[in-house]
């Protein structure tokens, strides 16, 4: 993957009805830097997660 190609991944889950959570939010990345989106909407910022201080 290429830093100008688009990628889309699928994380299936059981279902809005089925989850304790409002939102979820995906990260990747590695040992010194990291991208975080947030689904359905939000600010990655804005959650508490190991990865946090990782985040551009």
């Amino acid at each position: 993957m290429t830093r100008a190609s688009c990628e889309c991944f699928i994380f299936p889950t059981q279902g809005p009805v089925d989850l304790p959570w409002k939102s979820v939010v995906v990260v990747f990345g590695d040992d010194d830097k990291a991208v975080a989106e947030v689904y359905p909407s939000g600010n990655p910022r804005d959650f508490d997660f190991p990865e946090r201080a990782l985040l551009r």
